[in-house]
């Protein structure tokens, strides 16, 4: 991405209206991705020169759609980089709301607002209210931490530290930043149990794992948060397999929090 947006504002082809509204923003994204040649980027990526440059142009050059990061990109060991540069491409190439455009989903589970055509600097969430005391002080994201301290939590010997974790459908052992720590992490827990279908890297490493039913073996019903759409399905489409519960996949962690609270003891 970074030699795309390189080869876009090389060739002109970025948007002018963006342009004349950022012009610092534009001058740093294409002074920081000078070392990205289109013949650096081929090597690297391992993808025809000719190839890159045609799948640039078309990006930039088309009027409508965008680029998106989604669970592999943001997991991985750059994430931030990675969703910053797709952001830093989509301005580029201006694939924002222009004014008078209609907003597909003003707000439906949320409160509508005003969303005027500006350009707004970013919130930095992570950079006020609570910091976690770990190196690097980090702050809150939408209201949460983030996943990469998880094992220092569990590594962490204070007071309140973590020493059985529950893994719901996820494969944390493999998407979380700096792997070797979080199978350290893992393996010095009391109890890690997993729930999934699937025998994942994260499964292995767990003291249980318990199965689950799949979308089409429960009664379902779904609403999308962004979208107008919804799913239902009000009957099984086929019977679960094997020993896998066939009620919620939080019974496990309500019924060991209960035990918990009660005082008696999970055996």
């Amino acid at each position: 991405m970074a030699g795309m947006i390189r080869l876009i504002l090389e060739r002109g082809w970025e948007d002018r209206r963006i342009h004349c509204k950022a012009r610092r923003a534009v001058r740093r994204a294409s002074t920081g991705g000078q070392p990205f040649t289109p013949e650096y980027v081929s090597q690297r990526a391992d993808v025809p020169m000719d190839a890159f440059v045609a799948l640039t142009e078309t990006f930039a050059t088309t009027k409508r759609g965008r680029a998106e990061s989604g669970t592999g990109a943001n997991m991985g060991p750059h994430s931030n980089l990675v969703a910053h540069l797709v952001q830093c491409l989509n301005i580029v190439c201006g694939r924002l709301r222009a004014e008078g455009e209609r907003i597909g989903n003003p707000g439906v589970l949320t409160a509508r607002y005003p969303r005027p055509c500006q350009v707004m600097p970013a919130t930095r969430s992570w950079d006020k209210g609570y910091k976690e005391p770990h190196p690097g002080l980090y702050g809150l994201i939408v209201g949460e931490l983030p996943t990469r301290i998880m094992s220092d939590e569990i590594l962490d010997p204070a007071p309140e530290q973590v020493k059985a974790f529950f893994v719901h459908g996820g494969n944390p052992a493999v998407i979380v930043p700096d792997q070797q720590k979080v199978v350290r992490a893992f393996g010095s827990l009391e109890l890690l149990v997993t729930v999934d279908p699937f025998m994942t890297p994260t499964a292995k490493l767990s003291d249980y794992v318990l199965p689950t039913v799949m979308q089409y073996e429960r009664q379902t019903s779904r609403a999308g948060k962004r979208s107008l759409t919804s799913t239902r399905c009000p009957i099984r489409a086929t019977r679960p397999r094997g020993q896998a519960a066939t009620g919620s996949r939080w019974r496990p962690t309500t019924t060991s929090s209960g035990r918990l609270q009660s005082g008696s003891v999970c055996r």
